[in-house]
């Protein structure tokens, strides 16, 4: 197996004038890391499940090319300002965009005793995701006598948009006790089946 991940963030506030607070974070996530195969548990017999033994972690049933790989953003801006002592009046608006490409594998159909199976191995090109929020919101406090009351009025908006492309799929023999490389494959073309 191999991978790689890289990370990094940014947070910045600032005061223009007194009451006024702008703030922006934001995030970016990179990665292209090497997906374990899904091991398959072989059917109930007399409502027992023989789970197969445990296997060194340096056999890889997938391949190194069975890679899970994308980014993400993720960014979010505030402002916030004081009115008066007790109210004030705050905007914000995100955004979070995920893309990725998923080439998974699985193993099944396999005998305990040989180890010979099969493994699925399914392949997807471009899938993304987006988020976006716009929120507003007044916020204050009224005492009435011996009470106080805090208050918050808003509103928000959400829409969240996402593609995921059909799957490619490929089978393959394999053996659980010494498995062999898979050949890689294509990467296989983006195909919309459906929007949601």
């Amino acid at each position: 197996t191999k991978g790689r991940r890289f990370f990094t963030s940014a947070a910045f506030d600032w005061e223009p004038v007194d009451g006024l607070l702008l703030q922006v974070d934001a995030e970016y996530i990179d990665k292209s890391i090497t997906e374990a195969t899904e091991l398959v548990l072989p059917a109930a017999v007399n409502g027992v499940i023989t789970v197969p033994p445990l296997q060194k972690a340096s056999k890889n049933l997938g391949s190194t090319w069975l890679l899970s790989e994308g980014y993400e953003y993720n960014l979010l801006a505030r402002a916030r300002y004081n009115v008066s002592a007790d109210w004030s009046v705050s905007i914000g608006v995100g955004e979070s965009y995920l893309k990725h490409d998923r080439r998974y594998s699985s193993f099944s159909g396999y005998d305990i005793v040989t180890g010979n199976g099969t493994l699925g191995v399914a392949m997807t090109h471009g899938n993304d995701y987006r988020a976006r929020i716009v929120r507003g919101d007044v916020a204050g406090v009224i005492e009435t006598g011996p009470i106080k009351h805090n208050i918050l009025i808003g509103v928000s908006h959400y829409e969240r948009d996402s593609n995921i492309p059909a799957a490619t799929r490929y089978t393959f023999s394999q053996n659980l006790y010494d498995p062999i490389e898979i050949p890689e494959q294509p990467t296989p073309a983006r195909t919309i089946t459906s929007i949601s």
